[in-house]
């Protein structure tokens, strides 16, 4: 990934996402608040538009901070981003520049998961399918376990690719990973 950046500017996030097409949003029925996302116009029906304010409003309270990358590899405007705690450490969560890639075989997808101890999991009540997510035993009571074919079923259907991080910068194992569109 080339040209990551991390903000917690309210006007600089909205003009990137602006920029893009994009919406902000949240899961539905993800509970207080909801789960931030930025809509693309994708079709999740999994999400419902929120207004900036209460989407800023949320991101304070969670204390989130802004990963998004400006253009790809190949020069082409970027839609990445991610929502971060803005307190971690952000060498362990940040993608290294040739560091990440995207994956869809589902093999490499389920062996680099369960390296780092994590399981196949969707947000609760997002219906037909459901969100996915990587379970990695932080308490979160929006996710639900389910099993691998399920897992992999949703994967298809949506058309996904998983980009992650084998190493941080430093070397440690890294979990960062996000699901992008492979169409």
């Amino acid at each position: 990934m080339s040209d990551t950046d991390i903000t917690t500017d309210h006007a600089r996030i909205r003009d990137w996402v602006e920029a893009r097409g994009g919406t902000p949003a949240r899961v539905k029925d993800s509970g207080n608040g909801g789960i931030l996302r930025i809509d693309f116009g994708t079709s999740d029906d999994g999400l419902e538009p929120i207004g900036w304010d209460r989407f800023f409003e949320i991101f304070e309270d969670r204390n989130l901070a802004f990963l998004h990358q400006h253009a790809t590899a190949s020069g082409d405007t970027s839609r990445f981003n991610k929502l971060i705690d803005r307190d971690s450490d952000d060498d362990a969560e940040t993608p290294d520049a040739g560091d990440s890639r995207v994956i869809t075989d589902h093999h490499a997808i389920r062996d680099w998961i369960e390296a780092r101890n994590g399981r196949p999991a969707r947000v609760a009540g997002t219906g037909d399918g459901g969100i996915l997510r990587i379970d990695f035993g932080v308490p979160d009571d929006d996710l639900e376990p389910i099993g691998w074919d399920l897992f992999f079923e949703i994967f298809e259907d949506r058309k996904l690719g998983l980009l992650h991080q084998d190493r941080t910068a430093s070397g440690k194992i890294s979990r960062f990973s996000r699901f992008v569109d492979r169409s």
